[in-house]
């Protein structure tokens, strides 16, 4: 893509801490002077191309671009029509997507990643940094660095951190619970049937011994 280099812009996000593999990736990539997205203190680059506002990362693969078209995509975006990312020599090109909500809605944080993420799961997909809760209800994490707020809707980014979920979201779930009633039913159903097998043979026996 070509770019404008007079608004080129470098700053730094949080991130968690690199594993051992991640170190020796992000190495490799140094060439390009951007670290990997798995870096802790991930350098981003950003320029504005055609009057649209870029965020420029580093990847291996062309997987998180495809994620971002598939969620965001000008014609097929499962979450929202908007704009397509684009991959090329290594580097990955994101349009900026509506407004930070950790800068203009700290205080909403908590509620608008569970919002992201829930939207996100009904499509098939997870992200890993967004929100996440106990079987309890509790909250364990959640990151507004990585959700942007977009008319009255709430979209999660980072997508080099969302994947598939391998039972396709919330659909499966539903089949899931469906199952779980089933076997209660049949257990249900098989208990009365003892019950009543059970009672018949006391009955006998009780005949037999007034004989």
């Amino acid at each position: 893509m070509s770019e404008n280099k007079e608004n080129r812009i470098n700053y730094k996000i949080n991130r968690t801490p690199l594993t051992s593999e991640e170190a020796a990736d992000s190495k490799l990539l140094e060439e390009f002077d951007i670290t990997d997205t798995s870096d802790p203190y991930q350098s981003v680059s950003t320029q504005y191309i055609n009057g649209i506002k870029y965020y420029i990362k580093t990847h291996t693969t062309g997987e998180p671009v495809k994620i971002w078209n598939d969620l965001y995509g000008e014609k097929k975006g499962k979450l929202l029509k908007y704009k397509d990312a684009v991959y090329q020599d290594s580097l990955s090109y994101f349009p900026e997507l509506g407004t930070s909500v950790i800068e203009h809605e700290k205080h909403a944080c908590s509620h608008v990643t569970e919002l992201a993420q829930y939207y996100l799961n009904k499509i098939g997909y997870y992200h890993t940094d967004l929100y996440n809760s106990d079987e309890y209800g509790n909250i364990t994490h959640y990151n507004c660095n990585n959700v942007r707020r977009y008319g009255d809707r709430y979209y999660p980014i980072d997508t080099e951190k969302i994947v598939k979920l391998s039972n396709g979201g919330n659909k499966k779930r539903k089949t899931n619970k469906k199952s779980k009633k089933a076997k209660k039913t049949i257990n249900k159903k098989a208990k009365k049937t003892n019950n009543k097998k059970s009672k018949k043979t006391n009955n006998k026996k009780s005949k037999k011994s007034k004989k």
